[in-house]
């Protein structure tokens, strides 16, 4: 996890996630945050599944 971001509109978190390859962002809901709160903040590794989305074209 590279950056965590709380307390921003309506109690949603943001959390950046990175590795060798790009950086995803990744959106937490407040009633999921407070449900895994621990693990969102103590772990050093995470899965994330969701609803993908991807805007713009990447460069090759």
């Amino acid at each position: 996890m590279t950056v965590r971001q709380r307390g921003t509109v309506n109690g949603v978190t943001f959390v950046s996630l990175e590795d060798e390859t790009s950086i995803v962002n990744v959106i937490i809901w407040p009633d999921v945050f407070e449900r895994y709160h621990k693990e969102i903040l103590g772990s050093s590794m995470a899965g994330v599944y969701g609803q993908w989305q991807r805007e713009g074209e990447r460069g090759t």
